[in-house]
């Protein structure tokens, strides 16, 4: 009965996770055209900030956090009967969830901060730096898992568990920006940024089979976890470890692992270009976080690689009720029977580099409409989306964006980003992804509203110090805006 509970808990783990964390975020689209902001130079390195100075409030400039689910808790619930079920009921319909999964059903998040963000003008270019703290971590299952959960193991059956990958990574980033205009038409820029990591844990299968049948199970395997971290590995039964848990750490220890650590280099570049067209319109792409770690320090590693025969347990499409037994029951076979090898390696983890392409129409000196693609790769994984946006430019009193964003694989919704300037201060927040449709889910009788089709959202604050906005050195800035 208790590990039937702890399946049934961790299976509706993305449900509760895209409530929970439905304030966290992605890369605010919002960002791309809010041009009075010095922080849209994160998105596209060419684009220079409308201020001769700017100066980011230490530790305030620039927070985020970032999330994404590839379901939604609507693709995870059902009303059957007045009655909301979840995958393990039985009255749950698997034939309206299987629309929505592709090979790897995935749930990231990013958090960063911002620690120091400060640039300066030049007469035909802009100089920019900043130091970040950037915390993310990406868990990757199989779609096949929902097969099993629906369909059991009847002999014969074959399932693809390689998509099945964790990866967390902890890392401090510096960047130094240059954007230059080359002519009155064309502006490149870009950031060379040094990278250090501080703490990684990445898990990968390039192959994961199971196959069943009436006489024995087997499973082919090739596959590895890496870490990078103050662990202590103890290591168990064929080589696979038996016990992991944090090294004990004095205050020193935490400071040279966390605060001083520059054994894990690595280094990452982003590239953008906007073009003036005409007065009226402007095109702009960029390509950001091209670049990748090698982790060098306190090192753990553990490979497999081969194929393992066992006798499995009985379990058919109709005994959903005993399923948290049985999946026990496999898990405790496998490690009778599976062999690795440990080790301390060295690896490398990448980036996920993200294109953007924008065009912008300038209606008028306030308002311009603008559209943005986002194209994001990850191993095994692709996302595409776009947005249509409205941009109000106030001089240098307020900016504000109102979005909408399609998500090819996704839900649609909208978007929202302001700033606002007194004096020298600007603040700024910007929501992406916002939910629009609630349900009322009864959770022994306490309803409560559940965002049923977010998938995504956004949110992202910060403080700046600017000065000069009223005007280039060599342009006054009521000038620039008159010509639209």
């Amino acid at each position: 009965m208790i590990r039937d509970i702890q399946l049934k808990a961790l299976l509706c783990l993305v449900i509760l996770i895209s409530y929970t964390l439905s304030i966290q975020a992605q890369n605010a689209t919002s960002l791309y055209y809010l041009e009075n902001l010095p922080q849209n130079n994160f998105i596209n390195a060419a684009m220079m900030p409308r201020a001769n100075v700017f100066i980011g409030l230490p530790l305030v400039n620039s927070i985020y956090s970032s999330t994404n689910s590839d379901l939604s808790a609507g693709n995870l619930l059902q009303n059957v009967d007045n009655k909301w079920v979840h995958p393990l009921n039985k009255k749950f319909d698997y034939n309206k969830l299987y629309p929505n999964l592709n090979n790897a059903t995935s749930l990231s998040n990013n958090e960063s901060i911002s620690t120091l963000y400060f640039g300066f003008r030049t007469s035909k270019g802009y100089f920019t730096f900043s130091t970040s703290e950037k915390v993310g971590f990406k868990l990757s299952f199989p779609s096949d898992l929902f097969k099993m959960t629906d369909k059991g193991f009847p002999d014969g059956s074959s399932f693809d568990l390689s998509p099945f990958g964790f990866k967390a990574i902890y890392y401090r980033e510096i960047s130094f920006g240059y954007s230059h205009e080359i002519n009155k038409n064309l502006i490149l820029g870009a950031h060379i940024k040094p990278l250090f990591g501080l703490s990684a844990v990445e898990m990968s299968f390039d192959k994961f089979q199971l196959n069943t049948s009436r006489e024995v199970w087997n499973l082919d395997m090739n596959g590895s976890i890496h870490t990078s971290a103050p662990l202590e590995v103890t290591e168990g039964k064929n080589g696979i470890p038996d016990s992991v848990k944090l090294r004990d750490m004095e205050t020193q220890d935490l400071i040279d692992t966390y605060g001083l650590n520059f054994s894990n280099p690595g280094l990452a570049v982003d590239l953008g270009a906007v073009y003036k067209l005409n007065e009226a319109w402007s095109f702009s792409a960029a390509l950001n976080n091209v670049g990748f770690i090698t982790w060098k320090k306190d090192l753990n590693s553990v490979s497999v690689n081969g194929q393992y025969d066992f006798t499995g347990p009985s379990i058919s499409a109709l005994d959903r009720d005993s399923l948290g037994d049985r999946y026990n029951d496999i898990i405790d076979s496998v490690k009778n029977v599976i062999g690795g090898k440990t080790g301390n390696e060295r690896f490398t983890t990448t980036l996920s580099p993200v294109m953007y392409l924008g065009g912008l129409y300038r209606v008028n000196h306030v308002l311009s409409l603008g559209l943005l693609s986002r194209s994001v790769f990850e191993k095994k994984d692709f996302r595409q989306d776009f947005s249509a946006s409205a941009n109000i430019n106030l001089y240098h009193f307020l900016t504000f964006n109102a979005n909408y964003n399609v998500d090819i694989n996704g839900n649609n919704d909208f978007g929202l980003g302001f700033a606002l300037r007194t004096g020298p201060l600007q603040f700024y927040l910007l929501a992406d992804h916002l939910p629009t449709e609630y349900n009322m889910v009864d959770n022994n009788g306490s309803k409560n509203p559940v965002p049923f089709k977010m998938e995504t959202a956004t949110v992202m604050l910060g403080i700046n110090l600017i000065f000069g906005a009223n005007g280039y050195k060599d342009k006054p800035m009521m000038d620039s805006y008159s010509e639209y």
